[in-house]
């Protein structure tokens, strides 16, 4: 059981790590600063901050103290993965899209080795989105024609 926990755990501190600032917010978080203040200290808005923070109470990495205050867990900064491993994980290829739009859909597309370039991770999120809108609107404008 406790091995679940501790994957659960780094699963969150990857998840976190995303924004390259978001670490620097966390380190900054001792239960005395104010988010403005870190917002100050690492360079970011104080409205990101205040995000990020929250964000980290929700995946368990930080406490509110009292208001616009927050301190990290004990120990928390260990599990964060290291910048090589954000990277490496930040990037998705086309054809790993592609596969996830298409997974259980017999589509016709292109071979996959035509996309074979590497996508940061936020775009490819947003095909994501936005291909999982359109094939929602086609089936309804599809079904309507129907009916």
């Amino acid at each position: 059981m406790m091995i679940e926990n501790i994957e659960i755990l780094k699963n969150n501190c990857k998840e976190y790590a995303r924004p390259r600032k978001s670490v620097d917010v966390l380190r900054n978080a001792n239960g005395r600063n104010h988010y403005t203040e870190i917002a100050k200290i690492v360079g970011l808005h104080a409205t990101k901050v205040s995000t990020l923070l929250k964000r980290a109470e929700k995946l368990g990495l930080a406490k509110k103290i009292k208001k616009g205050i927050y301190k990290k867990n004990p120990g928390i900064l260990g599990y964060m993965p290291s910048k090589n491993e954000i990277k490496s994980s930040s990037s998705e290829t086309m054809s790993n899209i592609i596969q996830r739009i298409t997974k259980n859909k017999k589509v016709k597309s292109m071979p996959s080795s035509s996309f074979s370039f590497a996508i940061p991770y936020k775009i490819g999120a947003d095909i994501s989105k936005i291909a999982k809108a359109y094939s929602t609107l086609y089936c309804r404008k599809y079904f309507k024609r129907i009916s």
